[in-house]
């Protein structure tokens, strides 16, 4: 069995529109990232504001993905939540609009323990046979998912990654060592990418390659050929967003400067809303210093 996701793929912004999906807008993101040659999607995870989308956006703003998509790249639905049945309604409703797999976080808030874990992917797991995907972010879910459960994990046929955000080199390096060769596991922070790859993960699910997909593709790609010096090269151009892109809670830096780009409006679900103006400003400053070619704000 081969390792199924790998590369550099990009967790989307939802653009809205007078409170509504901005359809449009979203069409030119997937069509820009296309063109950065990003090798797949995940819609409606965190950095699509998914806890604010009711079912029926979540699944069209999937369906949508899939259809601009055309088979080029993996599209990965997103099918988080608090309460298992959700994420297995989402599951089976994200399956049949067309996704290639699935991207499933720990359930926040209620903090359930490792046989809650466990039981909980299990059963998300089996109501689809597409491939899934675990999602550890314990910074903004107030659970970390131990290491022996995300093994156990692995034993099911169809739970094939883990996306991770602890930011525990050491701990991810000693839980790989363990994992069956074709479980891959994808970094969930943009300033650890190149460390992860080293100790033995296969990419990163990003908010970064939103502004600089080219270099984050070209950084994993240099990996996988081992030209370690370019991959390095292409590191230290990524490495400025990764801290820019969460000066505050993601996704406003993000939706803020693609709307600078002018792909999307600069708008958002409360309780998420615009940045201070001076952060604002620093960002876009930032952005403009570092090549970034800002149609709108500044």
């Amino acid at each position: 069995m081969t390792v199924k996701f790998k590369g550099a793929y990009t967790a989307l912004v939802t653009p809205f529109k007078d409170g509504a999906v901005d359809f449009d807008a979203l069409d030119a993101v997937v069509k820009q990232q296309l063109g950065m040659g990003i090798h797949g999607l995940v819609p409606c995870g965190t950095t699509g504001e998914a806890a604010a989308l009711s079912v029926e956006e979540h699944v069209s703003v999937v369906k949508r993905v899939v259809k601009t998509v055309g088979g080029r790249v993996p599209v990965v639905a997103g099918v988080g939540s608090t309460a298992t049945h959700k994420s297995v309604e989402l599951a089976k409703a994200c399956a049949q609009a067309g996704a290639d797999g699935l991207l499933a976080v720990t359930p926040y808030y209620v903090k359930p323990n490792a046989l809650g874990l466990y039981q909980h992917f299990l059963t998300v797991a089996q109501a689809t046979p597409l491939p899934l995907i675990l999602y550890n972010v314990p910074g903004r879910t107030g659970v970390d998912m131990p290491a022996d459960v995300v093994h156990r994990l692995a034993e099911t046929p169809n739970i094939v990654s883990l996306k991770d955000a602890s930011g525990n080199l050491q701990r991810l390096h000693e839980m790989l060592v363990k994992l069956p060769a074709h479980f891959s596991v994808m970094s969930g922070e943009d300033g650890i990418i190149l460390p992860t790859l080293a100790v033995g993960g296969h990419g990163v699910i990003s908010v970064i390659t939103h502004v600089v997909g080219d270099s984050v593709v070209k950084l994993c790609e240099a990996w996988a050929a081992g030209t370690v010096a370019d991959a390095q090269a292409h590191a230290a151009r990524t490495l400025p967003f990764a801290r820019l892109l969460f000066m505050d809670t993601s996704p406003q830096p993000v939706k803020t400067a693609l709307a600078a780009m002018g792909l999307i409006r600069e708008e958002w679900r409360l309780p998420l809303g615009p940045m201070p103006a001076d952060k604002r400003e620093q960002l876009l400053g930032e952005l403009k210093r570092l090549g970034v070619e800002l149609k709108h704000g500044r």
